[in-house]
């Protein structure tokens, strides 16, 4: 399965956000370790960044002490895992299209902390 360059960026936006909420990280802190506008990561975490460089998505990934390899393979195996379970949901169905996870239509998954990070 294939996704297109902007989706796949938009997804490794959301997966950039939801990552950095679960290290209980504000977007100034990350964004000043990666030396980026704190508004540049905002916009990129929701989807208003189309013009994002590798550079970019590296330096926020080294902030969060990841590899870019890793978060792009995370967005993908979401997304994939997404794609095949709303198929499941609309077999028999001709047309139908996918609701992304940022989507308004969408509820918001719990964010849960690192074990033995923050509160119980």
């Amino acid at each position: 399965m294939v996704f297109r360059a902007g989706v796949m960026l938009r997804a490794m936006g959301w997966v950039i956000l939801w990552l950095r909420l679960r290290e209980r990280l504000s977007a100034e802190t990350v964004a000043r370790r990666a030396a980026v506008g704190p508004q540049t990561l905002r916009d990129l975490e929701k989807g208003r960044c189309r013009n994002c460089g590798w550079t970019t998505l590296h330096d926020l990934c080294r902030a969060l002490h990841l590899r870019l390899t890793h978060v792009e393979r995370l967005a993908y195996r979401y997304l994939l895992r997404d794609f095949r379970h709303q198929e499941r949901a609309h077999r028999g169905q001709a047309n139908w299209k996918m609701v992304y996870p940022w989507s308004r239509n969408r509820a918001k998954p719990r964010i849960r902390g690192r074990a033995g990070h923050g509160t119980p």
